[in-house]
């Protein structure tokens, strides 16, 4: 990662998540939470609403 960042790259940093480990709607929501640009993330309400349906 230092010598990426040294090389003036940005490393992406996001996991890989198993996509039968979860629902599509849960998987979906995951990848917007680690969306680069801010604004494209959910704001945390909506994702309060997201879990509480999923339990």
């Amino acid at each position: 990662i230092v010598d990426r960042v040294a090389l003036g790259e940005w490393p992406y940093l996001r996991p890989s998540v198993n996509p039968q480990a979860h629902s599509e709607e849960l998987g979906h929501l995951m990848q917007r939470c680690w969306a680069e640009e801010p604004s494209d993330r959910p704001e945390f309400s909506h994702i309060s609403v997201l879990l509480r349906k999923q339990n």
